[in-house]
């Protein structure tokens, strides 16, 4: 039971996120379809499953299920619940894009789908542990795996009959993938700090640094100025001999 609600969880995912509600219950009801289909052939199937063992006999021991036929069952099952859980995670949100939500009567009609599709999914569950389980008992477990793959059979084909009259949302992402992404940054962020410049870090860890500077290119402009006046002084000189 709570693989399947586990399950119902990534359906609504992909339903909101990347797929469409109508593609994740196709997909999902045809994936319980053939886990169901592949108990049924098991159970009716005598070499596929170890005999039946009593307990009239205590000196004969019972057979061991091999490899082959736990595998089998076990990937019936599983099929079953990964497709019990895509159509919980989509058919509720699939029903309620049929009604115009921005309407009085839409929300009312929507209101309404959700109380029958509650009411619906209680007889079907009264109907399983009552009149089913009374056939597994009594005619056997094929019949009663019978039972619900037809059931999960003719609810595809009914489904598939409106396909040209449903309002299809496209998938616009879901708030999780946004969850996501912005935990990934917050963690990225906090691994990696950004770290100051070298020359703030210089400037912090050296404040003399600034006035080195200031002196060197003192220094060095009074040296021009030294330079340019001995040069103007050499051709004062030479302008004096030359008129000499």
């Amino acid at each position: 039971c709570h693989r399947v609600l586990t399950l119902a969880l990534l359906g609504g995912f992909l339903s909101d996120a990347f797929f469409t509600t109508y593609c994740i219950y196709l997909t999902s009801a045809i994936i319980e379809f053939t886990g169901l289909l592949i108990l049924t052939v098991q159970a009716r199937i005598p070499s596929l499953r170890p005999p039946i063992c009593t307990s009239v006999n205590r000196n004969i021991a019972c057979e061991e299920v091999d490899d082959g036929q736990a595998a089998m069952l076990f990937s019936g099952l599983y099929l079953v619940a990964l497709g019990v859980g895509g159509i919980k995670g989509s058919l509720p949100p699939h029903g309620a894009e049929q009604f115009y939500e921005h309407l009085t009567q839409g929300r009312k009609h929507r209101s309404s789908f959700f109380n029958y599709y509650i009411f619906c999914l209680s007889c079907g569950a009264l109907i399983a542990v009552t009149l089913v389980v009374w056939v597994e008992d009594n005619k056997g477990w094929q019949w009663g795996f019978g039972i619900s793959t037809i059931a999960i059979l003719t609810s595809i084909v009914i489904f598939l009959l409106g396909s040209g009259t449903y309002r299809i949302k496209v998938p616009t992402g879901s708030p999780i993938t946004t969850i996501f992404k912005v935990a990934a940054a917050a963690i990225c962020n906090s691994l990696h700090p950004r770290n100051s410049t070298n020359s703030t870090v210089e400037i912090r860890t050296n404040p003399s640094s600034t006035t080195e500077s200031s002196e060197e290119e003192g220094h060095e402009k009074g040296k021009a100025e030294a330079e340019i006046k001995s040069e103007d002084m050499k051709s004062k000189n030479t302008n004096m001999n030359f008129h000499r």
